[in-house]
């Protein structure tokens, strides 16, 4: 029973080379769509833009404004990286906010890369601050076949303080897939919230 209402191309990567839509946070009236941009020297470079939602609670896409590090511009070309992420963003990845703090969270991108980290800010811009290694795959470490991605933070599921996270497993050689279900999955745990807040 299940009918598509609508698609509208989301066209901005084209023009600057973000990939959007990584990370999406509904805050304050914006929506604020996150994205990463593979530079030349191989690192890995977090961006936002945001839209408005309409009385009839749709997206403004004809009135996308970009962040170039400063403030809000209507070219998307001249979009920038978030201040203070100093590990190179993953290909998928979460913003969200807990009290007063917003929260960032992404797995060191790369093949066989292992650790976790978060970030704090007091906008959903930034500038990110608070850098912490909250947990460290072990696959990877197990098995060098093995790989690990693409970690999650899934905050509608906090339960007594503790933060739902998960990220993918996955092999190298794809045969071994077929005869071991354990080797592509996801797999999820608790982090406490102290860990991320704390200095």
């Amino acid at each position: 029973t299940f009918e598509e209402i609508s698609v509208t191309p989301f066209t901005y990567t084209h023009i600057n080379n973000v990939h959007w839509g990584h990370a999406v946070l509904v805050d304050g009236g914006y929506v604020y769509i996150y994205g990463s941009r593979a530079e030349k020297d191989n690192t890995s470079m977090a961006h936002v833009c945001r839209v408005t939602i309409d009385e009839n609670n749709e997206l403004k896409l004809d009135e996308v404004e970009f962040f170039n590090g400063k403030e809000w511009i209507n070219e998307p070309s001249a979009s920038k990286p978030m201040i203070g992420i100093t590990s190179d963003i993953s290909e998928q990845f979460s913003v969200f906010k807990y009290g007063q703090k917003y929260i960032l969270l992404s797995q060191q991108k790369g093949i066989g890369t292992a650790e976790i980290y978060t970030y704090t800010a007091a906008s959903p811009t930034g500038t990110w601050e608070n850098k912490k290694e909250i947990y460290k795959t072990k696959e990877s470490f197990i098995d060098k076949d093995i790989i690990t991605y693409n970690a999650m933070a899934h905050p509608q599921y906090i339960e007594n303080n503790n933060l739902l996270i998960c990220y993918n497993v996955n092999s190298l050689e794809v045969h071994r897939i077929f005869s071991n279900v354990e080797l592509y999955r996801p797999v999820f745990l608790r982090v406490p919230m102290e860990l991320i807040l704390g200095n």
